[in-house]
């Protein structure tokens, strides 16, 4: 997916998978090799000129572990957790395909999740201000996501997935 000020195209890879892809490289390029959870030599590939720069200085040891110093200072756990799950993926892809598995999809943490969350911010802002207006707002925003947006999304996913995605859809729950 590709954003430029908010619109999807093909310029720009969105900040989100960019920097995904930012942490599995400087995960990839971290020295001692021992130390690392994966090797990922497609993910520079994915990154813009000036952070494959930054990728590429950071095979230097120190210089790799200030920058992620820094990010972890910058964005905590957002580096960690990334990597993290790439190697819980990576694992549970290798067991599946010792195993004999025919078919593979990944759908990321996905928009629910995404809604699930703001409903909870939502909510915890409310009672953290101790704002009833703030709370008795959730009853629109849970109309709007489900009705606007995810019901939106999910006729997308059908029309582009078919047969697939309803079998999905009926095989999990709509928020969590």
């Amino acid at each position: 997916m590709y954003q430029d000020r908010g619109r999807v195209t093909s310029q720009r890879a969105s900040r989100t998978a960019e920097f995904m892809a930012l942490f599995r490289a400087l995960e990839s390029v971290r020295r001692p090799v021992s130390a690392r959870l994966f090797d990922d030599r497609f993910a520079r590939g994915f990154l813009r000129p000036s952070l494959r720069a930054v990728v590429d200085v950071s095979r230097v040891p120190v210089v790799g572990r200030a920058v992620a110093a820094y990010i972890d200072r910058r964005w905590p756990g957002a580096r960690s957790s990334g990597i993290a799950r790439t190697r819980l993926i990576d694992d549970l892809v290798e067991e599946a395909l010792r195993d004999g598995i025919a078919q593979l999809v990944i759908l990321g943490a996905g928009f629910d999740c995404l809604y699930l969350s703001f409903t909870l911010l939502q909510l915890g802002i409310g009672l953290w201000a101790n704002n009833a207006w703030v709370v008795a707002m959730l009853v629109p925003t849970l109309v709007l996501m489900s009705y606007g947006v995810i019901a939106r999304e999910e006729r997308y996913m059908e029309q582009k997935f078919g047969d697939e995605y309803r079998r999905y859809q009926a095989a999990v729950r709509r928020w969590i």
